[in-house]
């Protein structure tokens, strides 16, 4: 598989628009991100059925913050202010001063000679490793096929830490060094072919026929995370989802499996606070770890 080609090289569209953001962060002084701008990312209004660049909200918010907190906006599938409106009370009370972006943060920070470096980093330690080589491993050892990504061996990639970032990303083109390489070796057609993704169409999915099964397990007064998750927010959110005023596929996707784990091991015919709720749910996960490393 070609896995690790754009974590290494620079090759997703997100690297180039926080690139554009930090440009800008760069030449602003950092009371006026700190104050101005980041007050006025908490006012503006979401206008998340935009392309990125046109989304002055996250824009705002992101410029305001520093490199490493600003990849942690990018990347993550629900923004501190949004979270903090989804949660109840009790879990709020119950995280405290909890924030997962920090392991973002962590990750950027490890490798930040600069933003692209610590962007890198973060999609090297964490998305490439949890995401994309789980998600290839687990479909291709579903039919029996043994995949081999030639593009994560530990030299390639020692080397790839290495080079400077201005031959990842230059002029505007991303994994510029690889296209330099290719460019004599394979037809132009390739080389510069426009990236094309692989997703699943959970949006059109969420929209039609998981749309009552979301109901069920995110929105309804009795569905399994109502303790964590504030129904009516999340109504809010699936019927924005639908009328296409809003793109929140991933949270609403988030949120759905969330609530079918629930409804198989976290779930108990007894009312309990988010506390014992949260314990119980710990307890059977590890139960169920135990048990997947006792059969390998």
């Amino acid at each position: 598989s070609g896995d690790g080609g754009d974590e290494l090289f620079g090759g997703y569209a997100r690297y180039s628009h926080d690139l554009q953001e930090a440009r800008i962060r760069n030449w602003l002084p950092q009371w006026f991100r700190h104050t101005v701008l980041r007050s006025a990312g908490i006012v503006w209004p979401r206008a998340d059925w935009l392309p990125r660049p046109l989304r002055l909200k996250s824009f705002l918010q992101n410029v305001a913050e520093d490199p490493a907190v600003a990849y942690g906006n990018t990347v993550s599938t629900c923004r501190r202010q949004l979270r903090r409106s989804l949660m109840t009370e009790e879990l709020v009370d119950l995280l405290g001063r909890h924030r997962p972006e920090r392991v973002i943060e962590n990750a950027f920070d490890s490798g930040s000679r600069d933003s692209l470096s610590g962007m890198l980093a973060a999609d090297t330690r964490i998305l490439l490793p949890d995401d994309f080589l789980t998600k290839v491993d687990r479909a291709s050892m579903g039919y029996g096929l043994e995949v081999r990504p030639p593009l994560i061996d530990w030299k390639l990639m020692e080397l790839a830490a290495r080079m400077p970032s201005s031959q990842k990303i230059c002029q505007g083109s991303r994994k510029w060094i690889l296209k330099q390489l290719f460019e004599s070796r394979l037809p132009d057609r390739l080389v510069h072919r426009r990236k094309q993704g692989f997703e699943i169409p959970i949006d059109d999915w969420l929209r039609g026929p998981l749309r009552e099964q979301v109901e069920l397990a995110v929105t309804a007064s009795d569905s399994p995370i109502a303790q964590f998750i504030q129904p009516a927010r999340s109504r809010r959110l699936l019927d924005a989802h639908c009328r296409h005023q809003g793109r929140h596929g991933q949270l609403l996707w988030s949120l759905l499996i969330l609530g079918r784990w629930m409804q198989r091991w976290g779930r108990s015919q007894e009312p309990r606070t988010v506390t014992q709720v949260s314990s119980d749910a710990l307890r059977s996960s590890s139960k169920f770890l135990e048990g997947a490393r006792g059969q390998n």
